[in-house]
């Protein structure tokens, strides 16, 4: 499944690079970010127990 493939390409990626088109042959800098999520299924029902919480507060 693409999830498998992509859940550890999580994040904000960067590519550097010179550009062809430029003639002082600078480097280009160009961003994307990638956040892959599961399909859930919207039938699943999901029962949490009240032991299974702890909250935390500061």
């Amino acid at each position: 499944n693409a999830y498998g493939w992509l859940k550890t390409e999580a994040g904000v990626h960067r590519l550097v690079r010179i550009s062809p088109y430029d003639s002082a042959a600078r480097r280009h800098t160009s961003f994307a970010s990638a956040w892959p999520y599961p399909l859930v299924d919207d039938q699943i029902e999901v029962e949490v127990n009240e032991s299974d919480v702890r909250v935390d507060t500061f």
